[in-house]
């Protein structure tokens, strides 16, 4: 891209966040979060192997900004995602993914 993009944004070297509007969807996806949760809360191994109390936490104290922030990132974004993948996954693997 040298000759394309301007030196300044050729030399930059810090990493953005792609999709910087995921919470645009999980905010419109918040009742389905809390119907996952309300599945796994049901499933003796997704409760041995996550903490839904931490999961539903997050959902019932929703943010309404600050999404750029560490302190809400990495709950939300990270912790929360991860945790409703890993428990689909429990879900799965028991036979109760429906």
């Amino acid at each position: 891209m040298t000759g394309v993009l301007p030196d300044p944004v050729m030399a930059e070297r810090r990493k953005g966040l792609q999709a910087i509007d995921w919470h645009v969807g999980a905010t419109a996806a918040l009742a389905e979060m809390k119907a996952e949760i309300a599945r796994l809360e049901k499933s003796p191994l997704a409760s041995e192997c996550l903490d839904l109390k931490r999961l539903r936490h997050l959902v019932d104290t929703w943010p309404s900004a600050g999404w750029h922030r560490r302190e809400v990132l990495y709950p939300y974004h990270l912790a929360l995602s991860r945790g409703l993948a890993t428990g689909r996954f429990i879900r799965k693997v028991e036979g109760g993914n429906s």
